[in-house]
């Protein structure tokens, strides 16, 4: 179906496995005639959610959230889109946009684990092994020096254990990334089996949170945003059965809002 100006456009959204089979086309996708006046862009879409652009970006590609596309890009009408937010429990914030290349004002904790990713399986029998294997596989810039990495998270070890108890440990340097992202990243791992970190409460670690950031104020405030989570029950039976980065982000970013904290920001 063509729009308005010509160009070929789809609306992507959620349709019954009959539907899908009857249209014969990808699941998740039907035509439309136009598009509205009222449309956003998918930078506008995430800030207003809350969520990195990538995830909305696959998303709005997997049909699990309301979008037009056109042109190999995708756009959302607002009113489709709040009703989304309002049926998963998200509360849309208006905010101003930033450059790609600055800094933003406070962590994002949902921001910094879309960078860092979810990592499985990582083999080692004790803290060298596991954090050599785990910097191997994290999705690091390319000027970063993964060598240097494994030497400071390794240096961090020996002052005191990262291991805060419940099976979790928070490896991180002790001085500041100087190539980590600008908003941070926090890689979550899975162990291949326990490993011993000499934990505060003595149980082995079989799950890590490894930080990385430019400055020691914007770590403490992701850690803090962090360690709220952790001391939730409920988040660390999650956390065992967890399957994909995007599960985290909206569970992550659900809490906050149903306990009134802003978006990315413990209360």
């Amino acid at each position: 179906m063509r729009g308005a100006g010509g160009d070929s456009v789809t609306i992507v959204g959620l349709e019954t496995a009959r539907a899908r089979r009857n249209r014969g086309r990808a699941p998740g996708v039907r035509q439309v005639s136009g598009i509205s006046s009222m449309e956003i862009s998918l930078p506008q879409a995430a800030h207003l959610l809350g969520i990195p652009e990538q995830t909305v970006r696959r998303w709005a590609r997997q049909g699990k959230l309301p979008a037009l596309e056109s042109e190999h890009t995708f756009v959302f009408r607002r009113s489709e889109l709040e009703r989304w937010a309002r049926r998963h429990g998200i509360t849309l914030v208006e905010r101003p946009a930033r450059s790609e290349d600055e800094a933003p004002a406070e962590p994002s904790l949902p921001v910094a684990l879309e960078r860092g990713g979810f990592l499985r399986d990582i083999p080692g029998d004790d803290v060298p092994s596991v954090l050599e294997a785990t910097v191997a596989r994290m999705p690091l810039p390319p000027e970063a020096d993964r060598e240097d990495l494994l030497e400071r998270l390794l240096q961090r070890e020996e002052l005191a254990s990262t291991g805060v108890g419940h099976g979790i440990a928070l490896p991180h340097p002790r001085v500041p990334v100087e190539w980590a992202p600008p908003e941070g990243m926090v890689t979550v791992c899975r162990l291949a089996g326990e490993v011993d970190f000499q934990a505060l409460d003595g149980r082995p670690v079989s799950i890590l949170f490894v930080m990385l950031s430019r400055g020691a104020p914007f770590h403490l405030k992701l850690l803090s945003q962090l360690s709220f989570h952790l001391r939730d029950e409920s988040f660390l039976a999650f956390l065992r059965r967890l399957e994909s980065i995007e599960e985290l982000i909206a569970e992550v970013t659900r809490r906050h809002d149903r306990l009134g904290g802003g978006r990315g920001t413990a209360p």
